[in-house]
């Protein structure tokens, strides 16, 4: 009976929606960064009326310090382009700029996730993950795909929220893929803190800028373990050749360790990564990595596939949660990139 009871329990997590494909929208980086989301913004508009309102709510935020942030705009952002590209979402959604700057640090507010790299036998390597939200509800509406362009040519795609600049997932073909873990080691507010006074860079954002500017596995790693964050969390990396595969766990002004693939070593063709530091067990109110690497385990190298990854972990409790809004596996090899909402 409770095998049964367990057999069940993904397809009533998910009972009440039905599981969707992202709605793609290309952005032009050619264009100036203040009209590089129009379109984003304007099919969106009320699904990011609503996510504003409803992170505001949550967070308890005054209008005065909404406003404080509107008065300060020039300051708050140090990042030209970013500054550009929130003064655009403003423009079209109307929304203050104060609004639509909280807005952008979502990730660190209300989110938690289960990121896998494994590498098969014959060296394919894949990166999946779950993306897990509070308000799943309001933020299906507005999770997309974004594809990025310069010169006619795509760079890189991602996963991400209309009216939100940064990715959580990313890939950039035939160079490597990236995921980010939320690290809980201090609130949003020490994160708003670290960009308006500190100006460095929210890692979302940042992962754009990795994805823009570096060619290849080796000068990804080396960007995301130089630079300082707004705030800590895992860097979950996936490249197109034998070992590449780590994890960077970071503090905000540096790197904290870092776990990478090891094929030649038993066991080590796959890792999982939480929300938790490796050196530490998952709590037992939180526990999904270890059933994660079990079911890993025994699927085998040699079984190992984006099927196999989906049906047989990301699918299934307690890595898939009723807060889970969207499932992804890609490969930097080949260009892969399946991600699945779940509404």
């Amino acid at each position: 009976m409770i095998f049964y009871c367990l057999f069940l329990l993904p397809l009533l997590l998910h009972a009440d929606g039905i599981p969707k494909a992202p709605e793609v929208f290309n952005i032009n980086l050619d264009l100036p960064p203040s009209e590089r989301f129009k379109e984003v913004v304007l099919a969106k508009k009320q699904g990011i009326i609503a996510l504003k309102n409803t992170i505001i709510q949550f967070i308890n935020v005054t209008d005065y310090t909404i406003k404080a942030l509107g008065f300060y705009e020039e300051l708050v952002y140090s990042h030209e382009n970013c500054y550009e590209e929130l003064l655009g979402v403003a423009k079209y959604s109307g929304l203050t700029f104060g609004e639509v700057f909280l807005m952008n640090f979502i990730y660190e507010i209300l989110a938690s996730c289960t990121s896998i790299i494994s590498i098969d036998n014959e060296g394919n390597i894949l990166h999946g993950r779950n993306l897990d939200y509070n308000f799943k509800e309001v933020l299906a509406e507005v999770t997309i795909r974004l594809r990025f362009w310069r010169n006619g040519t795509m760079l890189y795609e991602g996963d991400g929220e209309a009216g939100y600049l940064g990715l959580v997932t990313g890939l950039r073909p035939g160079a490597f893929g990236v995921t980010i873990n939320e690290r809980n080691k201090g609130g949003p507010w020490d994160t708003i803190y670290e960009v308006l006074f500190k100006k460095t860079f929210a890692v979302p954002y940042f992962i754009r800028k990795v994805l823009e500017n570096a060619e290849n596995f080796t000068s990804a790693v080396e960007m995301f373990s130089s630079e300082e964050f707004a705030a800590p969390c895992y860097l979950i990396v996936s490249g197109v050749k034998k070992n590449e595969g780590v994890v960077i766990t970071r503090d905000r002004d540096g790197v904290n360790n870092v776990t990478q693939i090891n094929v030649d070593q038993p066991d080590q063709w796959y890792f999982v990564q939480t929300n938790y530091d490796r050196d530490l067990p998952d709590p037992a109110s939180d526990y999904r990595r270890v059933p994660a690497e079990i079911r890993m385990k025994a699927i085998t190298r040699e079984g190992i596939n984006a099927q196999s990854m989906f049906d047989g972990v990301l699918n299934l409790v307690p890595n898939m949660r009723p807060s889970t809004i969207l499932t992804s596996i890609m490969s930097a090899q080949t260009g892969y990139f399946n991600t699945t909402i779940w509404t």
